[in-house]
């Protein structure tokens, strides 16, 4: 075949290709938009209780939520986790006489999520300002603040204790105050060898409600629930976690004191309240 033939059928190939993906391109990209299409925003996601959560209100969610977290099925998890809590919220709160759930943020795809958000704080500000509440102050000394001191541990550990127990005993008897006794481990320079950031350690003002963390060891801090106004724990070794996280073991030796103490008696913050409420909900997810 002379070569002028062969490059003209060479040719006709060439552009009948082209002409071909040309006429698949638009069908390819059709199907390939529908595997990226966005979910209708006024899908039912869940049912809690009575109310519907909508795909939109995710949607306000995940719009908050950095770029890089959007496709995180953590991160959305987690947000429907907090489209329930705060569904139970508004529903319980409104069986509670609390507030009065109006259909402009409840239950309705056409929601002002802003207002639906400001009464969810709203109720949490109320729980928590009706729940007991202690204030105080914690006289504390380390003796293994993450790096173990020259002397050792165990020899730091006898040295803390014996002026933690007579500054202790001191407050105890009433010959001086907590502060007192805070001032005099500020002052008490011998500590930096054991402790570099004894000064700052040496005292933590806490104002907690019921059911908050105040320290690093649980039972300290059941202890100081216990107390009376006006009243004083024992001197306690406090446990925590150095050096490797599943080691917990004695860091220092504290005491303290409820300096006043508000709504004696409701032993109830939002969260524990929310988790009871909870359960009281059933909670369906498409």
């Amino acid at each position: 075949m002379h070569k002028s033939h062969k490059l003209i059928l060479l040719t006709i190939g060439i552009v009948a290709i082209l002409a071909l993906s040309l006429t698949l391109l638009p069908e390819f990209t059709q199907k390939n938009n529908k595997s990226v299409k966005q979910a209708d925003p006024n899908t039912v996601i869940m049912k809690v209780g009575q109310e519907n959560i909508f795909q939109k209100d995710l949607d306000f969610e995940l719009s908050k939520s950095p770029k890089s977290e959007l496709q995180n099925k953590d991160n959305i998890a987690s947000l429907k986790d907090k489209l329930v809590k705060d569904s139970v919220t508004l529903q319980q709160a409104q069986k509670d006489k609390l507030i009065k759930a109006e259909d402009n943020y409840f239950n309705s795809d056409s929601k002002d999520y802003l207002l639906r958000i400001k009464t969810v704080e709203n109720v949490k500000s109320i729980l928590d300002a009706r729940a007991e509440r202690i204030q105080g102050n914690i006289v504390s000394i380390w003796f293994f603040n993450s790096i173990i001191p020259k002397m050792g541990i165990e020899k730091a550990k006898v040295i803390v204790k014996n002026k933690i127990d007579l500054l202790y005993s001191d407050v105890k008897s009433s010959k001086i105050t907590v502060t007192q006794a805070i001032n005099k481990i500020k002052a008490d320079t011998s500590l930096k060898e054991i402790d570099s950031a004894y000064v700052a350690n040496s005292e933590y003002k806490f104002n907690a409600v019921y059911g908050d963390k105040i320290t690093i060891d649980k039972e300290f801090d059941d202890s100081l629930w216990l107390l009376k106004q006006g009243e004083i724990t024992e001197v306690q070794e406090l446990k925590g976690t150095n050096i490797k996280p599943e080691n917990t073991q004695g860091v220092l030796y504290a005491f303290g004191t409820v300096e006043q103490r508000t709504n004696s008696g409701e032993r109830k913050n939002y969260q524990k309240w929310l988790e009871e409420s909870t359960k009281l909900y059933e909670i369906a997810r498409y």
